[in-house]
């Protein structure tokens, strides 16, 4: 009987035991559940009575510049490290650079010499422009001999064969008196024959002078077509030594001409903004380290392929992109009002402008989202990319 008891008392206090913790767990769910329902309702409150919408962002940024060297440079020394903000004129990297600048100045050697050297490679023409001015000049004289025949001795031989054509005209004159005097009986035959030879021999002696000034007219025809040969030759010669002068001054001002274009390339390749003279430096007023792709000794431009040195990324260009739900996207637009909260220091409120609403919806976390970029105002130390921060978009009323 008292073990009944027992036994009773001990299920009566399990069902008590029981009780209690089924009625402390449904008060616990009970409140948490009234705080769930006070926390939506205050959401809702908040997007209504304030005009807001509040979401989670990223701190990123919408530009950055990659510093590359695309000629030879062994890195001397990196004067920044990753994540450090920095402004213009800061250096960043040191550089040797002495061996291109020696291949710059070695370049600028080159193009003087072959400049020297493209006066030397021209052919002198002034002997065979000599040669030609007396070739054509004794063509001329040789022609105006021949077609006048004022050579000295067809002068000679004319003079003789006018005399002679005088002698045979009054040796004929002389047989026909002595022939009436033959046949009047007054000389003999024998005496008339002579002066028949003497006319034979003065007309031998004119066919002579005759053949003498052909032969010489020949000659001098002969010697000018010589000289007009010699004067082809000659300003053949002249033409292709001005077309190899022309070829060759050519090649060496093509060569020229590439040389230089080389050394504009080298010399362009130090004009940059980042760089002072063997110093990368920032060109950015406000900017932050990304990344750094190189160590002391690095070996830069090597195989004509330019090398990564830095990353940097515009500070000006910092903006929080928040995950807007797809819901609520269409009551922001470009130009609205935000402000951001930074999670670093939740005390701060930095003001911003909505510079950028995504036209794709992505999901997360079971929900679709819209990436709205907000850019702030100022941007401040808090806002660095890789930060999370809470955007507050103030709608219109």
């Amino acid at each position: 009987m008292k073990k009944t008891k027992w036994i009773v008392g001990i299920l009566s206090l399990i069902v008590i035991v029981g009780a209690a913790l089924y009625y402390i767990s449904q008060t616990k769910n009970d409140t948490k559940n009234e705080e769930t329902a006070e926390m939506i309702h205050q959401v809702g409150e908040r997007a209504i009575s304030k005009n807001n919408i509040t979401a989670w962002g990223e701190v990123g940024y919408t530009n950055s510049q990659e510093i590359n060297i695309d000629f030879p440079a062994t890195v001397s020394s990196v004067e920044v490290k990753e994540g450090d903000s920095i402004k213009n004129g800061d250096v960043l990297v040191t550089l040797d650079i002495d061996e291109f600048k020696k291949n710059i100045q070695k370049m600028q050697q080159q193009i003087l010499i072959n400049e020297i050297l493209l006066e030397d490679i021209t052919q002198d023409k002034s002997a065979v422009s000599a040669e030609i001015s007396q070739i054509k000049g004794d063509i001329a004289k040789k022609t105006k001999e021949y077609n006048e025949e004022t050579n000295a001795e067809l002068q000679i031989l004319k003079t003789h064969l006018t005399r002679m054509n005088r002698e045979i005209e009054d040796a004929k004159k002389d047989y026909e008196k002595q022939k009436k005097l033959f046949e009047a009986g007054g000389i003999s035959e024998y005496t008339l024959e002579n002066y028949e030879d003497v006319i034979d021999q003065k007309e031998k002696a004119k066919i002579e002078i005759e053949n003498n000034i052909r032969k010489i007219k020949d000659a001098l025809k002969d010697e000018i077509n010589a000289l007009n040969t010699g004067l082809k030759y000659k300003e053949v010669q002249l033409s292709n030594m001005v077309i190899s002068n022309t070829v060759n001054r050519d090649k060496q001002n093509i060569s020229i001409n590439l040389s230089q274009l080389d050394l504009e390339i080298m010399q362009n390749k130090l004009e940059k903004t980042y760089l002072l003279d063997n110093k990368i430096i920032s060109n950015m007023e406000k900017g932050m380290i990304k990344s750094i792709f190189v160590i002391a000794g690095s070996r830069l431009g090597t195989q004509n392929t330019a090398g990564r040195v830095l990353e940097i990324i515009d500070a000006d260009t910092i903006v929080v992109r928040a995950e807007v739900p797809e819901e609520f996207v269409t009551q922001i637009k470009e130009g609205d009002k935000a402000e951001i909260i930074p999670k670093a220091d939740r005390s701060e409120s930095i003001q911003a402008i909505v510079t950028h609403i995504s036209k794709i919806a992505v999901e997360k976390d079971g929900k679709r989202i819209v990436k709205v970029e907000a850019k702030p105002k100022e941007p401040t130390g808090l806002l660095n990319p890789g930060y999370s921060a809470d955007v507050i978009f103030k709608l219109e009323e």
